[in-house]
């Protein structure tokens, strides 16, 4: 019980950390990508090849941001709250997190896959030990990109890792960030399959 309780702390600190390093009055990026190229930070960033889920998740209801700007699935179980303006959904067992991230933009003009993947590095690298992985375009104006990282509490470091679901459904950008640790990993997937098409703007 102690463990568990000590993962969810974990991943909710590392969601609130990440959340601190994007500022929501930055409204730039310091994008390095062609947009005619997948090159982001001098990589290059092909599509990687689609998993297999290994666990069934499902949803047990709908979250809608109080600023009306978008909506999410909460996986059947999990617990919601906050860390600090974003919603911040836990699994019990303390092993998976996810939360929302919204950035905004001046211009609706559609964005390529690489930009999108981009923004989304530029967001979470400062995150620790944060390493950003090749990305996979969805479609127009949707793009996940894997993740690995870190997280030291206490002087004890753990390998975390997870995916950023880049959607571009009108002019801004969200961003559904799931972080995992070792034992919650092999959820990552399927949480994304059961996530991806309940977010959705308002």
């Amino acid at each position: 019980m102690k463990r568990n309780r000590f993962w969810l702390i974990g991943l909710m600190l590392l969601t609130a950390l990440v959340l601190i390093i994007w500022s929501p009055f930055s409204q730039t990026t310091t994008s390095t990508c062609f947009e005619s190229e997948t090159f982001c930070d001098n990589r290059i960033l092909p599509a990687a090849l689609a998993t297999t889920p290994t666990a069934s998740l499902s949803l047990g209801g709908t979250y809608q941001d109080p600023a009306g700007r978008f909506q999410v699935g909460i996986l059947e179980g999990y617990n919601v709250s906050s860390a600090g303006v974003s919603p911040l959904f836990s699994s019990p067992d303390g092993n998976l997190a996810y939360t929302v991230l919204v950035r905004s933009r001046s211009s609706g003009r559609l964005l390529t896959a690489a930009t999108l993947a981009q923004i989304a590095i530029d967001t979470f690298r400062r995150g620790e030990g944060f390493i950003p992985d090749r990305f996979r375009p969805l479609g127009p104006g949707r793009v996940q990109v894997p993740w690995t990282g870190s997280l030291t509490m206490g002087g004890n470091t753990q390998p975390m890792n997870g995916m950023i679901l880049v959607s571009q459904p009108q002019q801004d950008i969200l961003m559904l960030l799931i972080s995992a640790t070792q034992t919650g990993r092999d959820r990552v997937d399927t949480a994304v399959a059961t996530l991806a098409d309940s977010l959705q703007p308002l």
